[in-house]
């Protein structure tokens, strides 16, 4: 039996590295694209289950992820 996959959500804006991710871990875990801030929040307010990894741009389209 197989263990579940671990879920990773990936805030990113850009394309190319979305693709780059996508290549590198779509493969052994689950992966969750965010493009924004307004989508990260909104995965929260849907009680969506937090992610095993997280891993996000700092500098985004509609805001700074660090503050």
């Amino acid at each position: 039996m197989n263990a579940p996959r671990k879920n990773i959500w990936i805030i990113e804006d850009d394309s190319s590295a979305r693709f780059v991710y996508s290549e590198i871990l779509a493969l052994r875990y689950s992966v969750l694209f965010l493009e924004s801030l307004a989508a990260f929040e909104k995965q929260l307010e849907e009680g969506t289950p937090w992610p095993d990894l997280l891993l996000a741009d700092l500098r985004l389209g509609d805001g700074d992820f660090v503050t």
